[in-house]
């Protein structure tokens, strides 16, 4: 699991929700719904810093340890335990659960991964340019391949290692950061992205390797994903304006629960709903209309289950 997410303490930061008034969980519950905490980086180990999207912005520091609960500080209300900090703690969670699903599939994949060549990018180089690499851009592009291995696959870098790159504003404080807003699978993929960050950050990079690389994909995947917060975002208001007509509530259902079914070639979502006896996977039809009944409220799921859907929703959504 991605070290962002190690040490976390699970049952502090469950705590933590509960302790939280009834009146700012319902605003924080809204503010988490509608994509408006982000994690922006992670100062100290078990340090979470968060932004929150609402008006006035706020940013809010969550301080997780082991055995001594959590501590949450807002910058606009100076509490512990606003809708700010409410917020910030489910996406802390929510990210929580997406390492640990990220590292199940990938561990479930691993007997079907292709060769170890696959995705090289030492090798790709080489057959662009046509003749043999020399020794600097050689050192130049193993660096990259080392940073990607110890991103395991999730698409995180450490400020030093940024700093080395070129990148001078990253910060002097050692912590993680993702390059991506989504998985990355290959050494290429791990550059492209990259590269990306570092034309957006006016970051130059040796003339041999950026000259034969096109990061079409990259930037299609991150104009993807930006149009995909925007539909959640306006979806959650479509939502919140429904529910303030006159009109009657959704029935709630009865609880809903999930799990993941591993297999040795794949990883899949199967779903219990009410009183039936047994887990089933979900046909497309079915997903559609639980995300819509979801997104409205009209529907329970049990503690564990919340744990595995969210993050299997971002990425759905994505």
């Amino acid at each position: 699991m991605t070290s962002l997410f190690a040490d976390l303490d699970v049952s502090g930061v469950r705590a933590f929700l509960d302790s939280v008034e009834l009146q700012f969980r319902k605003e924080g519950e809204r503010l988490f719904r509608a994509g408006k905490a982000t994690l922006l980086d992670t100062p100290a180990t078990g340090v979470f810093r968060f932004s929150i999207d609402a008006e006035p912005p706020a940013d809010v520091v969550l301080t997780v340890k082991a055995g001594a609960g959590v501590m949450g500080v807002c910058d606009e209300h100076g509490s512990q335990r606003c809708a700010h900090a409410y917020a910030a703690a489910k996406a802390l969670l929510a990210e929580h659960s997406h390492a640990l699903v990220q590292n199940l599939s990938s561990r479930a994949a691993a007997p079907a991964a292709a060769d170890a060549n696959a995705g090289s990018l030492e090798a790709s180089v080489r057959v662009s340019l046509g003749r043999a690499l020399l020794k600097k851009e050689k050192e130049f592009i193993r660096e990259i391949a080392e940073m990607f291995k110890s991103s395991r696959g999730l698409g995180e870098v450490s400020t030093q290692e940024l700093r080395r790159l070129g990148f001078h504003q990253a910060s002097l404080f050692e912590y993680r950061v993702r390059i991506a807003p989504f998985p990355v699978k290959t050494e290429i993929e791990f550059w492209h992205c990259l590269l990306y960050m570092a034309e957006a950050k006016g970051v130059k990079f040796p003339e041999f390797i950026v000259g034969v690389t096109d990061i079409g994909v990259v930037r299609e995947r991150h104009a993807r994903w930006k149009d995909s917060q925007e539909v959640r975002t306006w979806r959650s208001q479509l939502a919140e304006a429904v529910q303030t007509l006159d009109v009657p509530s959704p029935p709630r259902d009865a609880q809903v629960a999930f799990r993941m079914r591993i297999r040795p070639e794949s990883v899949s979502l199967e779903w219990r709903r009410g009183s039936e006896p047994h887990f089933s996977g979900m046909k497309r039809a079915e997903l559609e209309s639980f995300i819509k009944e979801f997104n409205l409220g009209g529907v329970t799921l049990s503690e564990g289950s919340e744990a595995i859907w969210l993050p299997f929703l971002n990425h759905f959504e994505t």
